[in-house]
């Protein structure tokens, strides 16, 4: 017998606690890309999948405690491209997005491939 007795039904618990914290996760994700200075980017995705691939690879292992050399590794190198991931999002090139600027006399516009906080970007089209 295990004191303090467990629960009838720990994984409800496991649910209640971690449920509102995947909801602030996502609203908080969902709440920086209304701000100017955040772009989700190519390289910031792909940093994303380098730390999902090194979570598989623990998963294989048992995502075991890091005492030993491979799950301490795996837990670096995670670490590591999450934060490499977070800076992403805030370092990005100017050349990657168009924004809507439109010369003196062009009143027409085209798209252009690429969405920016839910509005596409348009560049002038040329006057024949």
């Amino acid at each position: 017998m295990t004191y303090p007795p467990l629960p009838p039904d720990p994984a409800l618990y496991r649910q209640v606690f971690f449920f509102p914290i995947f909801i602030l996760e996502a609203s908080t994700i969902s709440l920086l890309t209304l701000l100017p200075s955040m772009r989700i980017t190519g390289s910031a995705l792909y940093a994303l999948a380098g730390m999902f691939a090194v979570f598989a690879v623990w998963a294989v292992f048992g995502f075991s405690f890091p005492e030993e050399l491979l799950p301490k590794t795996l837990n670096i190198i995670s670490k590591i491209l999450c934060f490499v991931t977070a800076i992403m999002l805030f370092i990005w090139h100017e050349s990657e997005f168009t924004t809507a600027t439109a010369s003196s006399g062009a009143s027409r516009f085209e798209p252009v491939a690429g969405w920016s906080r839910g509005r596409r970007f348009h560049r002038p089209i040329a006057h024949p």
